[in-house]
């Protein structure tokens, strides 16, 4: 991801939750533009700072390069969300892949996010302004590791399947 300033930030697809929608992290870790085929591999050892679910288009039109293939950082813990079903509704906490799901507690019906898929240019303007190269908006709060309540959190490690 092109940063503009010299500067490339480097990402990763994480998991898939299918052809176009994709759980991206970012990592703390930017590399020189001229040397982000021989740097990106130990860009993506450094701390996630950006993640969240998106759309492919930044990589299908071009703007993002993918580099190559590399393991997935462990643990990678995936965001839960909430969802309504039914009339009247019923909220149930379910997985990022919406395979499973439980019913939601008064406090995470109140607390947890919708199921929310954000732009690439989001993630995008999310990293600058982490770095300082753009204003730091409210609504890049929820893409910050430390404000994702993630599967583990609600299901537990194993996880619990009622769906």
């Amino acid at each position: 991801m092109p940063l503009g300033d010299g500067r490339t930030a480097i990402g990763q697809i994480a998991t898939m939750k299918s052809k176009k929608i994709l759980y991206i992290v970012l990592f703390e870790q930017m590399v020189p533009d001229d040397e982000v085929e021989m740097a990106w591999q130990s860009a993506i050892q450094s701390p996630i700072v950006i993640a969240g679910s998106s759309l492919d288009a930044r990589l299908y039109h071009g703007f993002w390069t993918i580099l190559g293939v590399a393991d997935v950082p462990d643990p990678l813990h995936l965001p839960a969300s909430k969802v309504a079903i039914g009339m009247p509704p019923t909220v149930y906490v379910t997985d990022y892949r919406e395979t499973r799901r439980r019913l939601a507690t008064s406090d995470e019906a109140e607390t947890l996010p919708n199921i929310t898929t954000v732009s690439p240019m989001r993630l995008e303007k999310a990293f600058k302004a982490l770095h300082g190269l753009e204003p730091w908006l409210e609504v890049y709060d929820p893409l910050l590791p430390a404000n994702i309540v993630t599967e583990p959190m609600v299901f537990g490690e194993e996880g619990v399947d009622q769906s």
